[in-house]
């Protein structure tokens, strides 16, 4: 066995146990589905045979007699790479028709097998020596359209989610096609040595196994938020706060009808809100928001006359997570200015250095200590808390506080200007 072989052979060991590690993690991986791990174990293993068959080309280069292996190895070669990409198509494209992709791969793969009794596409001599065939380039085609759906379909996906993840799978791309074009330059052949190519497909499956837990963790967070969202818009529908309502009704009809009457339209108004909030994931508009807001302190201003709440909006073009404000006006009020005997919340909205959208909530209520915050584990902050994280995840923002007990609170929520982060 010749020197040239061996160290083939040697690389081609190392790249299969890594092929091996990453089929192990796919195999115990809890967060993938069943489709999924399929999927990348099929790739794997279809990668770990190109491998294979490469050391085998070389080895079977020039032999007599070998001609039958060297036509095996090499309509491997041709029929592996389509079915690899239409695998990455159906983990990037879980909605779509996967019918003409797999259409094609399958075609391609009938095609090469003609290469054992005809020189449609390729045939070995009787020195075995590799000769293409007419149709030799079928398998380039195939790969080149199945590439261009793959950066078609990354570039769709960082359209939805401009996340530096996304355009994984383009950069798997890349990859592979130069790899390619630099065994076409420098002129490796399959039968003479392993080839760039061989050597960097699994990293492009990294590039989409990397991608995938991604994905996977992004959905998660996605449905973790929508959960908070659901928990907080059920949460604003409180028994207390609906029988008070009534009640501050009941009491107006009596003393001023008409007060009654705006009241119980603002309250149908906010509870139609709230329950509109169950069918709205994304962002919405401040000024959606801001109406949302100014109902709730109405009622609670018609509930309690000595609380008074201000708004100062000097900013109103942008776009934040539904119920992101009204829970900071309802926690000062309920947990802040209800104790004063002229309660005061003041809501302002502004620009920050051309960075951020501003939304400031400041009351001149008892004021608490922020650092027990993050170790409560009652309902007093839970909206407050859920806020900031539906906000840093949805929008990349944050929300701050600052409090000095006995004098109020500030409540900050910053929402990036063109995708800037805090």
């Amino acid at each position: 066995m010749g020197t040239n072989v061996t160290s083939n052979i040697v690389i081609a060991a190392v790249l299969l146990i890594r092929i091996a590690g990453c089929a192990v993690a796919e195999l115990v991986d809890k967060t993938l589905s069943r489709r999924n791990r399929i999927s990348l174990l099929m790739a794997n293993a279809l990668t770990a045979g190109l491998m294979v068959a490469n050391c085998l080309a070389i080895s079977f280069a020039g032999k007599e007699g070998m001609q039958l292996g060297s036509t095996a190895v090499i309509a491997y070669r041709y029929v592996a790479y389509p079915i690899i990409l239409a695998i990455a198509i159906s983990l990037m494209d879980t909605q779509g028709n996967m019918r003409m992709v797999w259409a094609l791969a399958t075609g391609n793969t009938l095609l090469y097998c003609t290469a054992f009794f005809c020189p449609l596409t390729f045939y070995m001599t009787s020195d075995n020596r590799f000769v293409p065939g007419p149709l030799s380039l079928v398998a380039y085609v195939i790969s080149a359209l199945f590439l261009a759906q793959v950066v078609a379909l990354a570039i769709r996906i960082h359209r939805v989610r401009r996340e530096p993840d996304t355009l994984l799978p383009a950069l798997a791309v890349f990859i592979f096609v130069v790899s390619s074009v630099v065994d076409t330059v420098l002129g490796f052949d399959y039968t003479s040595r392993l080839q760039i190519a061989t050597m960097t497909t699994p990293l492009a499956a990294d590039c989409f196994f990397t991608w995938l837990h991604m994905e996977i963790a992004y959905e998660y967070e996605q449905a973790r938020l929508e959960n908070q969202r659901t928990q907080l818009a059920v949460s604003q529908i409180q028994p207390h706060f609906l029988y008070n309502t009534l009640s501050t009704i009941q009491s107006l009809c009596l003393s001023d009808p008409e007060a009654a009457a705006r009241t119980t339209e603002e309250l149908a108004v906010y509870l139609r809100q709230n329950l509109n909030v169950l069918s709205q994931s994304g962002l919405i508009p401040f000024s959606q928001e801001l109406e949302h807001t100014c109902t709730y302190a109405q009622i609670e201003m018609t509930r309690f006359p000595h609380i008074e709440v201000t708004y100062q909006i000097d900013d109103s073009d942008f776009m934040l997570p539904v119920l992101s404000v009204q829970p900071m006006v309802e926690n000062a009020i309920r947990h802040g200015v209800r104790i004063r005997e002229h309660g005061i919340v003041r809501v302002r909205s502004y620009t920050e250095r051309g960075l951020y959208h501003v939304v400031e909530v400041r009351d001149n209520g008892k004021g608490f200590d922020v650092g027990t915050l993050a170790g409560q584990d009652n309902d007093e902050h839970i909206g407050i808390y859920n806020v900031r994280q539906r906000v840093r995840g949805m929008c990349g923002g944050d929300l701050r506080i600052k409090s000095v007990v006995g004098e109020g609170t500030c409540t900050t929520l910053l929402i990036p200007i063109k995708g800037d982060t805090p």
